[in-house]
């Protein structure tokens, strides 16, 4: 009888693992050279997750990546994810392995969420079943495998198991609902897209509201206590997790997301209220037509990328009707027939708040604006259609429940068939195996860029959109460790942007046209040399000897789809300069570096008053316009260059290294102070003679956040050792 009652209480798993099973089919496990298709996947996470697997492999913390960008961040970067559990995957399978795998057991994390949640609720197994059914065959969760959303779909699957561990903990405040709340907040807030962490808050702020205010109105009394118990488990969840988010919150605000962003950017992709059509015809081609984004893509046409399914919406606005003519008529149905939970009404209300965000800047009177002006957070994330990501969650719990108050296992049955019918076939589509990036690019040209042993850059001169970025991604440099002055990452260091919109002559920034990527430099700029660009690669059609100077550009390669092209006087990584020339704030540094030629870069460097109180008192300039230091040996890793060098005279070693908070440097074993220089790079002051210099990475950021994470552990321990202390009326369940 156990072992019956054990297996029967398996088939709910059973269910949804064969959902799944049938959902990726031969994507689950694809073969050698194959992988799941996804727009991002393929150009972003493939090499994200690639680099911190070899990394991890070796033994080596991946704290910097030189690679993109001229040097940034890695482990700090949001899409990283280091702490997070379930990122090991990247490192113990194959990584076209990997990627699947962690698709297929988040989708059926999100299933078993939405179960237990629609539980509590007490509703029947079968409508539990077809709402989950309803959330893992969704439009929103198959349009974000497609389009390689993997922080997403990761991030959002917590969102169920957020709100079913703070029910469980306001009804039966015991130790195993305390932890069990701390580790499912924790773990989306380890997954990474802090957006659904946002709006998670959101929705679990006004629910414990939403509550405070009933158990006033139906049993008179409140529990404070329950309450503050439920707080305690989101601060402890926070402090836990800032060994992740502290890096990574720095990284933010010192990127050009950090400060905020204009309206008009923050409410670019905003839902037309006329785009409500889409939630029952997902190719409505006018009203697609009406956002800036496209989900088109490998095979697939345009699609809307939130469609919840017409026999999932239908049921819900069918019942919401029945409920409201019940309101008004009396109980014509009967007492039991189509009652539910007073939280019904609550979550509708949210879908109605969440689609209001969803509009953005589209209606008159904006809540998202309102939001925009009161929450700092909104200045800095986009597309404010994202918010439909909880009416994708919120859906199939309205629907689960409005199923379940029919109280009819046949109705269940025949509704959780038509929803797998409906939605299997509609999901199946966006599982698409695909080859791995690497079979696509031109060897060639990989082989090229490899073979270099000058420590020297490389710039594609195109952007992420071009037909010509598809023979090398520009991500695709981690993985070569080819290092790059572009990438396709929303997450810039914007002191490295400025220069560049400096170094094409800028004085405005381009930041509302290129936001994934650094605006392509020109071949006339003085900065070209300066930034150790060696190689620079173009569209076949555009002819840098032309635009240049033939002299100083020559071919490497060429094909009708490109050319590489050498810089022949390209600037060391490291060189002397003579003299340094500070100027009161960093406006005046930028507009000095507009007007500057190339021999300014070669013989000056520009720093702010501030960072001239770093240079020692009775520092000695005594290089003539063109000083030579020789380097006698060097090590290039990552995270730490090491240099032998001999000069004759004193001055500044300018690089173009990027400077970021945790870069130190040594001369000779002694620290010495990094300065600041032409707004966005590393330089120290050099005496004469022969020194061992060393700039090494060491963010002693992750100690502050370490220490917070081990307070975290360390308030769990004492909670759960003091637990008896908690007063017996606040760990009664509330029957």
């Amino acid at each position: 009888m156990k072992k019956n009652t054990f297996i029967f209480r398996l088939l709910p798993l059973l269910f949804l693992l064969l959902l799944i099973l049938l959902q990726f089919g031969q994507t689950l496990i694809p073969s050698e050279g194959k992988m799941i298709y996804g727009g991002d996947l393929l150009t972003q996470f493939y090499f994200w997750k690639g680099y911190l697997a070899s990394n991890v492999r070796s033994g080596v913390i991946p704290f910097w990546s030189p690679y993109n960008f001229s040097g940034m961040p890695f482990l700090a970067h949001p899409s990283t994810a280091a702490f997070y559990p379930l990122t090991l995957l990247f490192v113990l399978l194959p990584l076209n392995i990997a990627f699947s795998i962690n698709y297929a057991i988040h989708i059926l994390i999100a299933g078993l969420g939405m179960y237990l949640l629609l539980r509590s609720y007490k509703t029947d197994e079968l409508s539990a079943l077809a709402a989950s059914a309803a959330f893992m065959l969704s439009g929103f969760i198959g349009a974000r495998v497609y389009a390689g959303h993997v922080d997403i779909i990761s991030t959002a699957v917590w969102i169920p198991w957020v709100l079913w561990s703070t029910r469980q903990l306001l009804s039966e405040p015991s130790k195993k609902n305390f932890l069990l709340l701390v580790a499912s907040t924790s773990l989306e807030i380890l997954a990474s897209y802090t957006a659904i962490v946002l709006f998670t808050v959101e929705v679990v702020t006004a629910y414990l509201a939403f509550t405070f205010v009933i158990d006033l109105w139906l049993y008179r009394r409140i529990k404070i206590s329950k309450f503050l118990l439920v707080f305690l488990s989101f601060t402890i969840a926070a402090a836990l997790t800032a060994i992740q988010w502290y890096p990574t919150l720095q990284f933010i605000n010192l990127s050009i997301r950090g400060g905020g962003l204009p309206y008009s950017m923050v409410s670019w992709g905003s839902f037309p209220p006329s785009a409500l059509k889409l939630f029952v015809d997902p190719y409505n081609v006018s009203e697609l037509a009406k956002f800036p984004y496209t989900f088109a893509g490998f095979t697939l046409p345009d699609f809307f990328d939130y469609y919840p399914g017409r026999i999932m919406l239908l049921i819900a606005v069918v019942f919401i009707i029945l409920k409201l003519l019940k309101l008004f008529t009396g109980n014509i149905f009967g007492k039991k027939i189509l009652s539910v939970n007073h939280d019904f009404w609550f979550y509708l209300f949210m879908i109605c708040i969440f689609i209001w965000l969803a509009t953005g800047g589209e209606l008159k009177y904006s809540l998202h604006h309102l939001f925009y002006t009161l929450i700092p957070f909104y200045r800095n994330i986009r597309i404010p259609t994202q918010h439909l990501i909880m009416v994708s969650f919120l859906l199939p719990l309205i629907f689960g429940m409005a199923v379940s108050s029919v109280r009819s296992k046949l109705f269940s049955w025949l509704i959780m068939i038509m929803i797998v019918m409906e939605l299997l076939p509609f999901s199946r589509q966006f599982f698409i195996n695909t080859n791995i990036p690497e079979i696509k690019y031109d060897q060639n040209l990989v082989k090229t860029l490899k073979s270099t042993t000058q420590i020297t850059r490389f710039l594609p001169d195109f952007g992420v959109i071009s037909p010509t970025e598809k023979l090398l991604n520009f991500n695709s440099a981690e993985e070569y460790a080819i290092q790059s002055t572009t990438g396709y990452d929303p997450m810039i260091l914007r002191n490295y942007f400025d220069f560049i919109d400096i170094a094409n002559g800028n004085r405005s920034s381009s930041q509302e046209y290129y936001n994934v990527e650094v605006p392509p430099l020109s071949p006339y700029s003085p900065a070209l040399d300066f930034l150790n660009i060696g190689f620079i690669m173009t569209e076949a059609d555009r002819n840098w000897q032309e635009r240049g100077r033939p002299i100083k550009f020559s071919t490497l390669l060429s094909s009708d789809k490109y050319i590489l092209y050498k810089n022949n006087n390209v600037l060391p990584r490291f060189f002397l300069v003579s003299r340094f020339v500070a100027l009161s704030n960093t406006a005046a540094v930028k507009e000095k570096l507009l007007t500057a030629q190339p021999d300014d870069f070669r013989r000056n460097v520009y720093i702010t008053k501030d960072e001239q109180s770093k240079l020692p008192q009775k520092a000695v300039y005594d290089c003539g316009n063109y000083p030579n230091a020789g380097i006698y040996d060097d090590v290039y890793t990552p995270g730490k260059i090491v240099l032998t060098m001999e000069t004759n005279c004193s001055g500044i070693l300018a690089t173009s290294e990027i400077y970021y908070p945790g870069w130190k440097a040594t001369i000779d074993g002694r620290k010495v102070p990094i300065l600041l220089i032409n707004t966005a790079f590393r330089a120290i002051y050099l005496p004469a003679g022969k020194h061992t210099v060393i700039f090494y990475y060491q963010p002693d950021i992750y100690l502050f956040g370490g220490k917070l994470s081990l307070l975290g552990c360390a308030a769990i321990v004492l909670i759960l050792a003091g637990w008896s202390l908690i007063p017996i009326s606040l760990r009664k369940t509330r029957k």
